[in-house]
C-alpha cells in the first residue's frame, strides 16, 4: 500500500491505497488542486485514519499528461477504467468539490458499481461565468502563483484557517511550477458549465450530501438542489467553509456513520 499507479491503454493514473484490505472498498475523489493531492499522502492517511480502520481505501488523482478539452466526463471515465483495471467490482465513494462532480458522473455511467455515495461541497451544475473559477484560471494564466494561492485559500477555507496557514501559503507559492499552473487551467476549465441535473435525478443510490451555508465557492442553493435531486440525507453546517471536509472534526465520523448504515 501507499502511492501506486495503474496504466490503462495510453494513460496512467496515480493513486493512494491505504486502509484495511479485508474491508469494503471506499474511493475518495479529491477536489481541484494546484498541485497533486498525492503530495500530501501522509496527511491524508492520518486525516482518514478512522475510515481506514473500516474500509479498503483508494484516492485517485487525475490522469497524467492532460490536454486542454479534458472534461469532467473524461475524469470520471478514466477513474472508472482504473477501478476496472484493479478488478474492483463494488465501491463506496466520497467526492468533494470537483471530485463530487466526478463522482456524480461515475454514478450516472455505472450506477451498479456504487453501493453508497457521499457528496461534499459540490453541485450538479455550475454557472459557465462563475467569477471565482474564472478568476483562478486568469491568475494561473498570468503565472501569478502567489495571488492564485491566496485567492484559492481565502475562498476555500475559513478566515481563521487562512490566517493560521498564510505563512505556509507563501512558502508553497515558491514551489509552484509553470506546468502546475498549466495543468490547473486544464482541470479547472471544465467545471464551468458543468450540468448533470437531468441525469442524477434518475439515480437510486443511498447518498449523503454535506455542505456549509457559508460556502464561498458553491452557492448554498446548489447544495439544497443536490439534496432534492438525489433525495439524499444531508448534514449542513451553519458557519464552516467550502473545505469543511478538511476543517470540521465531525466530517469523518459523519461519513463513517453513513457508510456503516449502508454496508
Amino acid at each position: 500500500m501507499g502511492i501506486e499507479s495503474v496504466a490503462i491503454k495510453d494513460f496512467k493514473i496515480n493513486y493512494l491505497h491505504f486502509g484495511n484490505a479485508q474491508k469494503p472498498k471506499l474511493v475518495l475523489m479529491p477536489g481541484l488542486s494546484i498541485q497533486s493531492v498525492l503530495n500530501s499522502a501522509a496527511a491524508i492517511e492520518k486525516q482518514y485514519a478512522l475510515l481506514a480502520e473500516n474500509f479498503d481505501m483508494y484516492l485517485f488523482d487525475r490522469r497524467e499528461n492532460v490536454q486542454m478539452g479534458y472534461s469532467i466526463e473524461d475524469m470520471a471515465s478514466d477513474t472508472l477504467a482504473a477501478i476496472d483495471a484493479l478488478n474492483i467490482s463494488k465501491i463506496n465513494i466520497v467526492g468533494v468539490s470537483q471530485g463530487g462532480m466526478i463522482a456524480q458522473v461515475m454514478a450516472i455511467k455505472r450506477p451498479n458499481l456504487i453501493n453508497a455515495m457521499v457528496l461534499c461541497s459540490t453541485s450538479a451544475e455550475v454557472n459557465p461565468k462563475d467569477e471565482g473559477i474564472l478568476n483562478w484560471i486568469n491568475l494561473a494564466k498570468q503565472k501569478d502563483a502567489q495571488s492564485l494561492l491566496d485567492s484559492f485559500f481565502k475562498q476555500v477555507y475559513t478566515p481563521q484557517f487562512y490566517e493560521t496557514h498564510k505563512r505556509a501559503v507563501k512558502v508553497l507559492a515558491r514551489y509552484i511550477k509553470d506546468e502546475d499552473l498549466e495543468r490547473f487551467i486544464i482541470l479547472a476549465t471544465p467545471i464551468l458549465g458543468f450540468n448533470v441535473k437531468e441525469d442524477i435525478k434518475k439515480l437510486n443510490i443511498p447518498t449523503f450530501v454535506c455542505g456549509s451555508k457559508k460556502d464561498n465557492v458553491v452557492p448554498f442553493w446548489c447544495i439544497e438542489e443536490l439534496i432534492t435531486l438525489l433525495n439524499a440525507k444531508s448534514w449542513i453546517l451553519e458557519d464552516s467553509s467550502h473545505a469543511l471536509y478538511d476543517e470540521s472534526p465531525l466530517f469523518i465520523p459523519k461519513l463513517l456513520e453513513f457508510f456503516q448504515r449502508n454496508n
